[in-house]
């Protein structure tokens, strides 16, 4: 019989970046109980599953893999923000081109780097480990991190083209 718990559980919608921890261990991952990990996709079909990511303190992934609802338990749901009428933050990202891969991270929030074989994969990593990341700072009680301000952005044309005549002052004193 269905405790109301689990009866609970079974109707709690779930969705991309929910943080979670795993009630079983996972050896052959490297994962183990009472380990939080973030909801990276959702899949319905042929059943229902979700994929979590697991990160190390510097935001690369550690783990990747699929879990049954009945694994974990969720401790933050993505929707929390909203429903408490947090405001959202904004963190410019960098995503780099290294060694055949992506290095992403946001300089605002130096601890999390990750990296991705295409820029997708580094852009979604870097998201999963943000949240996850702000998601403990939030817990803590801690506030985010304020990124600094840029003042003022120019745009600098034609940097890479050289002038078809020397300057006035070249051409006179002969030193084209």
């Amino acid at each position: 019989m269905p405790t109301l718990k689990n009866a609970h559980r079974a109707q709690q919608r779930l969705d991309l970046l929910d943080v979670i921890v795993v009630t079983q261990d996972f050896p052959d991952h490297g994962v183990y109980a009472g380990e939080e990990g973030t909801i990276v996709e959702v899949y319905t079909e042929p059943v229902e599953a979700y994929e979590v990511e697991f990160v190390q303190a510097d935001g690369r992934t550690r783990a990747l893999f699929a879990l049954h609802r009945d694994q974990f338990e969720v401790v933050w749901q993505a929707e929390e923000l909203h429903r408490a009428e947090h405001p959202s933050r904004l963190y410019h990202i960098f995503i780099e081109p290294t060694n055949g891969a992506y290095r992403a991270y946001a300089p605002a929030v130096s601890k999390v780097v990750v990296h991705g074989d295409t820029v997708e994969i580094a852009r979604e990593r870097l998201t999963a480990a943000l949240h996850n990341y702000l998601a403990r700072r939030l817990a803590a009680g801690a506030p985010p991190p304020v990124e600094r301000a840029c003042i003022e952005t120019v745009v600098i044309h034609d940097w890479f083209t050289a002038p078809r005549t020397p300057p006035p002052d070249a051409r006179a004193s002969g030193a084209a």
